[in-house]
């Protein structure tokens, strides 16, 4: 399996113009964490999806439509806006307009610079009445200055005298309103959710638009500044400034000709900053400002790649996923990481669980100060969680939304979504893993305490002491990670997830006692801990009901699942699958059906609750009724079937984890890139093939390579010290690359390591 893309081990190349393909443009998307650009045709409308450019954190909304609702209900939808695209260019040779749908095309190719982090695409085109020119595109999103995209166009011709027009533009057309059955498709939002509020030219001849989301009530502002320039002095262009129509320039062509754009995007901000920026960025000029650039895609890569030696097709997909999550996830704080990072608006931009558990711990060991920021989204909708809590009836804690931009619960099916309660304990989770890889317990402290304290609230609320079940602490009427089975009471993630929550919540109250007793009395008083409330979380903690059979040797997904009626996957025709598209929803949740296996999930992140035997049982069991509908099951499968030595099963799910996007595997990637399934390409090999696990004894691992490759390495920080750690056939070694001497596990065995 290798896709249609070539290129090398750091660009992805499409070779094929294929006009109808819409997957390529989410695959050739760039960004810099504010700013996403979707890798369309700078000549097609801003009305093709293709185009879509988008600023985090710019949503439009609208009022649910319920037939027949209910208290609580989620009120109102939230959808990731496009803005108006100031990528656009129109380009005519003598008049004719360079079109790729008339004339000729005699060669193209749209590659995917990983390594600087830039689409570029080149264009060996013949107009219908025979001029021939070389068109070819460049764009970055700036990671220098994150408020600025800039591009150039370029255009070369072997005869002289060919008069060549350009005309720059901010285009703020919208793709027209779409539905779809599709629950993973975006909301259709009528046109006019986002309105043109100003436009003009400014003093020096820039561009601006302004545009509000009207639901929302959020702006955001475009100015788009330009310059051009003869790329070989020794030949005589003809120039003109910008005449005519604003934007619009004329050049009569000698050899080569280049059109710079510098385009400023903001949310908010006053206009007059943002038009002084882009105004900063023409002033710095293409060159400087793409070397800063590459300066800073130079300084991630080393910090993140993960390389890998003999198979470039998994290579690219590898870097590919390491480089769309950089682009994608926000840095600001109030911001996150979408379903679909900034790359489409698939799921409508929302944030899910998916970003705590798959995609933060590549950021954590790898950009701890990304990951920081992630969490500090989650800390900063804390106030909307508890407010959500309360909708709910809850009298204390938190409830963070299963889907939502701005904290705010927007799932309006509520058995796949807020009964996915989980979410809290996934960011628990997070908040944990994030303090002990990093040693930032000043983050804990100041912001991951008051996170940890309210979700553990909840499950105190949520869950009771049972007669039933030996007076074990149980949780009813949830839905797991496996949205196949809904409303179940003892889902065992979610009970192995609360169980660590509620530890997470008494160990790290606890630490800060001894290690600031000031701070400590201080956030007890505001937050109304008290001593009795640790005792209780620390109780609920050890008694928490887990659902084993002992018939089977298993542990059970909840306490229903011997109940239901088999479904053997052989017997379901494969144009059925995904199940959720061509079934209702209870006909899927009477059967043993699993879109994902989420005990799988469990046993991997509270691995010290199960034993290799118990692991090893629940693989095979749960591999045959599991459809993997869902992009994140793969994952879990490959590295689970690592940690029980069965290395030849994790590679067959590996080799779909790399693909998925590459080769269109669910059909959906036209709509965004799947960020969790990138994130799993990295865990497949992190915490899968190497073994890597934090855990009591500290840092671990016990590294094996995979047979589709000769080898492989990547670094990770992990308290204040950064590590190297490579895996080769027979042999692998980690090496201390900065920072105090340390102590690891390899393979069960105790490894000093210190600093060259």
């Amino acid at each position: 399996m290798t896709g249609r893309f070539g290129g090398d081990a750091w660009q992805l190349r499409e070779t094929v113009l294929d006009m109808a393909a819409a997957a390529p443009a989410s695959i050739f998307s760039i960004g810099n964490g504010r700013i996403g650009a979707r890798g369309g045709f700078e000549e097609l409308p801003g009305s093709d999806p293709s185009n879509a450019v988008f600023i985090h954190g710019f949503y439009g909304a609208q009022p649910i439509a319920y037939a027949e609702t209910a208290y609580g209900y989620a009120k109102n939808r939230q959808t990731m806006l496009s803005i108006a695209n100031p990528l656009r260019i129109g380009i005519w040779l003598n008049g004719e307009r360079f079109d790729l749908n008339r004339g000729r095309v005699h060669a193209y190719s749209r590659t995917l610079d990983m390594m600087h982090g830039a689409l570029n695409r080149v264009v060996d085109w013949e107009s219908p009445s025979g001029v021939r020119a070389r068109v070819s595109f460049q764009r970055f999103a700036c990671l220098d200055e994150t408020r600025l995209l800039y591009s150039r166009i370029t255009v070369e011709t072997e005869t002289s005298c060919v008069q060549v027009r350009m005309e720059s533009a901010i285009d703020p057309s919208r793709e027209a309103p779409r539905s779809s059955d599709d629950s993973r498709s975006a909301t259709a939002l009528d046109c006019e959710s986002v309105r043109v509020m100003s436009q003009g030219t400014l003093s020096d001849g820039a561009r601006y638009l302004t545009q509000h989301s009207l639901r929302s009530n959020l702006s955001a502002g475009v100015v788009l500044c330009h310059s051009a320039s003869n790329l070989e002095p020794q030949h005589h262009s003809n120039a003109s400034v910008f005449v005519g129509a604003p934007g619009s320039c004329l050049f009569q062509l000698d050899k080569i000709i280049a059109l710079d754009k510098y385009e400023g995007l903001c949310t908010q901000d006053d206009l007059m900053c943002l038009a002084q920026v882009a105004r900063d960025g023409k002033r710095k000029g293409y060159s400087a400002a793409y070397h800063a650039h590459i300066s800073h895609m130079e300084r991630f890569w080393s910090e993140s790649d993960l390389l890998l030696e003999g198979n470039i097709p998994i290579q690219q997909s590898a870097r590919l996923a390491c480089c769309q999550i950089f682009f994608s996830v926000g840095r600001d704080g109030k911001t996150g990481l979408a379903a679909k990072g900034l790359t489409g608006t698939g799921y409508d931009g929302h944030y899910f669980w998916d970003t705590e558990i798959y995609t933060l711990p590549f950021l954590t060991y790898t950009q701890p100060h990304i990951a920081r920021a992630v969490l500090l989204y989650r800390y900063h909708t804390l106030p909307k969680a508890v407010e959500r809590a309360r909708e709910l009836g809850f009298s204390s804690g938190a409830l963070y939304a299963w889907r939502t931009i701005n904290g705010e619960e927007c799932s309006p099916y509520y058995p796949a979504g807020t009964a996915q309660y989980h979410i809290n304990a996934d960011i628990a989770y997070a908040v944990d893993q994030y303090a002990r890889i990093t040693g930032d317990h000043a983050f804990i402290y100041q912001y991951g305490l008051d996170i940890l304290v309210e979700t553990a609230r909840f499950w105190l609320q949520l869950g009771f002491y049972n007669p039933a079940k030996g007076h074990k602490f149980c949780i009813s009427c949830v839905t797991g990670p496996d949205e196949y089975t809904a409303l179940v009471n003892n889902n065992c993630y979610t009970n192995a997830m609360a169980k660590a929550n509620l530890e997470y919540a008494a160990d790290w109250l606890a630490e800060m006692g001894r290690e600031a007793p000031s701070q400590y009395r201080d956030f007890c008083a505001r937050m109304g801990v008290e001593d009795g409330e640790l005792h209780s979380w620390r109780r609920a903690a050890a008694q928490m009901y887990l659902p084993y059979s002992e018939e089977l040797g298993l542990y059970l997904q909840d306490d229903e699942q011997e109940q239901r009626v088999p479904w053997p996957m052989e017997s379901i025709p494969e144009n059925r699958f995904p199940l959720l598209l061509h079934f209702h929803p209870l006909t899927i949740y009477r059967h043993l059906i699993c879109k994902q296996a989420d005990v799988l999930l469990a046993m991997l992140l509270q691995e010290r609750l199960f034993t290799k035997a118990q692991i090893a049982a629940a693989l095979d069991y749960y591999e045959g009724i599991t459809t993997h509908d869902s992009s994140l099951s793969r994952t879990i499968f490959s590295i689970i079937a690592c940690s029980v030595g069965d290395t030849r099963r994790a590679e067959r799910f590996l080799e779909q984890i790399a693909f998925c996007d590459l080769c269109d595997l669910t059909g959906t990637t036209s709509e965004g890139l799947h960020m969790a399934n990138m994130g799993g390409i990295w865990l497949a090999f992190a915490y899968g093939f190497a073994g890597l696990r934090v855990n009591g004894s500290g840092l671990c691992l016990s590294p094996v390579c995979p047979s589709v490759c000769s080898g492989f390495s990547f670094c990770l920080n992990y308290l204040g010290r950064k590590l190297k750690v490579q895996v080769g056939r027979g042999h692998s070694s980690v090496s201390l690359l900065a920072g105090e001497p340390l102590v690891i596990s390899v393979d069960g065995e105790p490894v000093a390591l210190s600093a060259p």
